[in-house]
């Protein structure tokens, strides 16, 4: 699904020339309208590690695929506008300095993909191949960071389910 706006006061009420009504959208559309979505819920606040955690493996799995087509100039912008609003709330996850520098440099790594992402065989080529490798390892340690606090919250939420529960077994014992 294709979103756009505009902004000119020329606007002819038509959409832009490489939309076309009717059409059903691509996989590569979908996917990066989801990847928009998760850093949209990131931007608002909402289940941020889950969210970054799919963010990141969304984009993993975008670039990655064998052939892989490459995003328009127009997705790899509204890719970064959103993921420069969802960053503050990303780093905000991680208290301590050093957490915060890793999930800076996984951001960062994320915005890298997106380039990639968009990019073709020359310009990927022009760097060199450790870049491309680098940006995946620090995009996959942030998103396993996200995950595991995830996990951790899971955890934490049986765990409030299991005094409740224990609670609630005392206070029927008592007054029985």
């Amino acid at each position: 699904m294709m979103i756009w706006t505009h902004h000119s006061d020329d606007y002819d009420g038509l959409p832009p020339d490489d939309i076309v009504i009717g059409a059903r959208g691509s996989e590569l559309d979908s996917d990066v309208s989801m990847l928009e979505i998760y850093f949209d819920h990131v931007a608002r606040g909402d289940d941020v590690a889950w969210n970054a955690s799919h963010a990141a493996l969304f984009i993993q799995s975008g670039i990655s695929r064998r052939g892989a087509p490459r995003i328009s100039e127009r997705q790899r912008d509204r890719l970064l506008e959103v993921l420069i609003l969802a960053r503050p709330l990303i780093l905000n996850l991680f208290p301590s300095p050093d957490e915060r520098e890793l999930a800076s440099r996984g951001v960062d790594a994320m915005a890298g993909l997106i380039f990639y992402w968009n990019e073709d065989d020359a310009q990927r080529s022009a760097r060199h191949r450790h870049v491309y490798l680098d940006m995946l390892a620090y995009a996959r340690r942030l998103r396993n960071a996200c995950h595991n606090r995830c996990l951790l919250s899971e955890i934490r939420e049986r765990a409030d389910e299991r005094r409740s529960e224990l609670v609630a077994g005392m206070l029927r014992e008592a007054a029985a």
